[in-house]
């Protein structure tokens, strides 16, 4: 170093400046300061005299300099051939011996360090071995083969291998290495564990890799009381992740796990099992919650299959709820009979069906007044009965026609004393055969018509063309005529 720098200086047609301090000089800490400052300054080579008891060449203020380090208890000996001590306060500080290593005593602080050869810090348990090539650290149990730092080889400027490497080369990747193999791979693209190449995943996905040629995974360990996450932000502020982005977030306090998006929890499954959606309280199997307007949507996305809700008690199928793609019904399907009771057909109107708070039925209307209301026509169709009507108990209408409030259209067919009553308002009875009246009875004359609707008589009889009236007697009792006045 010496002579390579005389060389550059005689390139340059310069002169050396070599100034001369003497060590420790007047305290250490000036001595220091003064060889920064010295260097600052452009020394090109600084000479150090170490303190001795006789300099008498030196003239008297470098003898009054070395006589006072000498005075504070700087300490300089050589023992023989084999090294050179240096003792301030009176104890070994620092000692070269003739194979060219240095022991320190205490503790080394610098700058930096450079050595061409081997540096070791301590002796025994927790020694530290350092070259140009590996770092060794001995274990408590002295054996250097078992290291806690094994082998840091540096291979080029951008290549650092953790563990023996036999002599590969690494692609300026640091590389950790157990038992012979590599472990884990740190390279610019990210960290792979199991892979060398974590580059070689996508690039949207490969800042952590884990690879494996069987099951893999990754443990996330908590306190009985926390909390274990994983979270995705794109801030860098103000807590990033806590009130924004996303996170997957275990509690072991309840054992539930919660989905946040948009910083807020939007999904939870509790430790029963429960699925809460914008609830981190569900109390059914699937709770769904909303504070606004709230849709659950089944939807097939081919053309071949429908979207359905099955229900099936004790795991054994009976009933499932949903629209079929042939004829967009809605339909209620009862598996075990294999029967539609309930069917909604596309396009059905407004108030199609409604149940009120009362269990009244309504059918084209939205506020039924009855059991049964039904707003528009209807038909029935029965081989034992069209419309069968009875009364909950005891006599009262069976059947009402209009309403009290319009007396023109308001009648009933009621079931009194074994009897049936019919009950008008100032409206005439006509039973109808297919446009042909068989009979009419007229409320304000007070009339019957047969095959008239217009009696001109208490009774009115209309025969026909070639009909008349005949009046007889089946039975053979003959106290009885077969008409008597």
């Amino acid at each position: 170093m010496i002579k390579s720098k005389f060389i550059n200086l005689a390139a340059n047609q310069k002169k050396a400046f070599i100034p001369y301090v003497v060590a420790n000089y007047p305290n250490q800490n000036v001595f220091t300061e003064t060889l920064y400052t010295l260097k600052d300054l452009g020394a090109d080579l600084i000479e150090v005299g170490i303190p001795f008891s006789d300099p008498i060449a030196e003239g008297k203020i470098i003898e009054s300099a070395h006589h006072q380090v000498l005075n504070d208890n700087f300490n300089f000996v050589t023992e023989g051939s084999r090294s050179i001590i240096f003792k301030p306060a009176g104890t070994a500080a620092l000692t070269l011996d003739n194979s060219q290593n240095a022991t320190f005593a205490g503790t080394i602080s610098s700058g930096a360090i450079t050595a061409s050869g081997l540096l070791t810090v301590g002796s025994g348990a927790g020694a530290i071995k350092i070259n140009e090539s590996f770092i060794t650290a001995r274990s408590s149990d002295n054996a250097n083969d078992i290291n806690l730092i094994a082998n840091i080889n540096v291979l080029d400027a951008d290549d650092v291998v953790i563990g023996s490497t036999s002599g590969q080369r690494f692609n300026d990747n640091i590389v950790f290495r157990t038992g012979g193999a590599n472990r884990v791979t740190v390279n610019d693209s990210g960290v792979g564990i199991g892979t060398t190449t974590p580059n070689s995943f996508w690039s949207q996905a490969n800042k952590l890799v884990l690879d494996a040629s069987g099951n893999t995974g990754m443990t996330i360990k908590s306190t009985s009381s926390g909390n274990g996450r994983i979270v995705f932000t794109d801030q860098s502020s103000s807590n990033p992740g806590l009130n924004d982005g996303g996170q997957i977030h275990y509690g072991h306090s309840a054992d539930d796990m919660k989905f946040r998006t948009a910083g807020a929890d939007r999904v939870t499954i509790d430790s029963s099992g429960r699925l809460g959606i914008g609830t981190t309280a569900p109390d059914q199997a699937l709770d769904v919650r909303s504070a606004s307007n709230i849709q659950l949507k089944l939807a097939s996305t081919t053309s071949s299959n429908n979207s359905r809700m099955v229900f099936a008690p004790n795991n054994t199928e009976f009933w499932n709820i949903g629209t079929n793609i042939s004829n967009g019904q809605f339909t209620f399907f009862d598996v075990v009979n294999t029967t539609t009771p309930f069917r909604l057909e596309a396009g059905a109107g407004n108030n199609t069906l409604v149940v009120d708070s009362q269990s009244r039925v309504g059918i084209g209307t939205n506020a039924p007044a009855d059991k049964l209301h039904v707003n528009g026509d209807f038909r029935t169709v029965g081989s034992t009965y069209a419309i069968r009507l009875a009364p909950s108990s005891g006599a009262g209408p069976i059947l009402q026609f209009g309403t009290t409030s319009d007396t023109d259209a308001y009648g009933t067919i009621a079931q009194q004393a074994s009897q049936f009553k019919f009950t008008t308002f100032s409206r005439d009875f006509n039973f109808n055969n297919n446009g042909t009246t068989n009979l009419h009875i007229d409320v304000s004359e007070v009339a019957v018509g047969i095959n008239t609707s217009s009696p001109t008589s208490k009774l009115n009889i209309d025969t026909g063309s070639d009909q008349g009236i005949a009046i007889f007697r089946t039975g053979t009792n003959a106290n009885f005529d077969a008409i008597q006045f």
